[in-house]
């Protein structure tokens, strides 16, 4: 009796698993769920952001489309499209985020002190000290998140120079690192990299 159970369970696992996959590209599922993920990006980076559209096809690819990303009432990025590229794991959370193409977005970088290019301290005043971002009870002191690196395609950068003087560059292709360290305090800090990039200094 009890093989026999094993044997059904067996049996349904795919049905299952087809339910699901077919259960997620509904689209007042999908909407659900990027509600869901902007109130925790909202929550725990203070980040507001709003979309045009968005598709989940192929399955593992979610492509976002007029995405429009600002801090504090300042925006951060413009993007015309971006493609987050999925990847199994055979171990939890069995899904991770492999890969992230941005295409025609906009900018804006400055220069810091070492000649390292990073977000604004006008446009994320918590690298300033301002805090413009309550702290988040639910983040450990010192926690570090990074994410996957950022694939830039035909991007264009409003640049602001150690001197003040700014520029604008068209047509950057390159690799972005974006990574976030919260405080004492909770706040968190962006640090963003932008490694060797086809027209831009």
């Amino acid at each position: 009796m009890k093989r026999r159970f094993l044997w059904v369970l067996v049996g349904l696992l795919p049905a299952v698993i087809a339910s699901a996959v077919l259960l997620v590209h509904l689209p007042w599922v999908q909407q659900r769920l990027l509600e869901r993920l902007a109130d925790r990006i909202q929550q725990r980076f203070g980040l507001h952001w709003r979309l045009q559209g968005y598709r989940l096809w192929p399955p593992g690819q979610l492509t976002l489309r007029g995405l429009h990303i600002n801090y504090a009432g300042v925006p951060v990025l413009i993007c015309d499209t971006v493609r987050l590229e999925g990847a199994i794991e055979p171990a939890p959370p069995f899904l991770r985020l492999a890969r992230v193409v941005l295409e025609r977005p906009e900018l804006r970088l400055e220069q810091d002190r070492d000649g390292r290019w990073r977000l604004p301290s006008a446009v994320l005043p918590a690298l300033a000290g301002a805090g413009a971002v309550a702290p988040s009870p639910s983040i450990q002191p010192g926690t570090v998140v990074r994410f996957p690196p950022l694939s830039l395609e035909n991007g264009r950068i409003l640049a602001i120079r150690g001197d003040g003087s700014t520029f604008s560059v068209q047509g950057v292709t390159g690799t972005l690192q974006v990574t976030v360290t919260f405080d004492a305090e909770g706040k968190p800090d962006f640090q963003l990299r932008l490694g060797p990039a086809r027209g831009f200094p």
